[in-house]
């Protein structure tokens, strides 16, 4: 009978920590803050951000890494979940103007980015 204990404490641990390892995968990614605004520091909302792996695939708008956002009323959109150790190109469409920039190397957490939009 203690044997049969040892098994169900055994593979309630097992399943534990199977469980929580998969939590842990999930504070492995990136999540990027992006603030965009005018030269006078003015937040600008409503614009359509996409993240693409590649700056040709941000001008060609093609193989998006991940959804579009919409900025908020502060100017920012979220990305979350992406992988780190890469830089990603951003893709910010205005009317007027397409403004891309490439990110930092992101790390593992919260990276923001700031672009200013004429």
């Amino acid at each position: 009978t203690s044997f049969k204990i040892f098994k169900v404490v055994f593979i309630i641990a097992l399943l534990f920590s199977v469980s929580s390892c998969k939590n842990e995968d999930n504070l492995l990614q990136a999540d990027l803050e992006l603030g965009t605004g005018t030269l006078s520091g003015n937040p600008r909302s409503g614009l359509r951000v996409t993240v693409y792996t590649s700056e040709e695939d941000a001008e060609n708008e093609v193989n998006r890494y991940t959804s579009t956002k919409i900025t908020n009323s502060d100017g920012f959109a979220f990305f979350y979940d992406l992988e780190p150790g890469f830089r990603y190109w951003v893709r910010v469409n205005t009317v007027l103007i397409n403004n891309i920039n490439r990110s930092r190397i992101l790390r593992v957490g919260l990276n923001d980015m700031r672009m200013t939009i004429l």
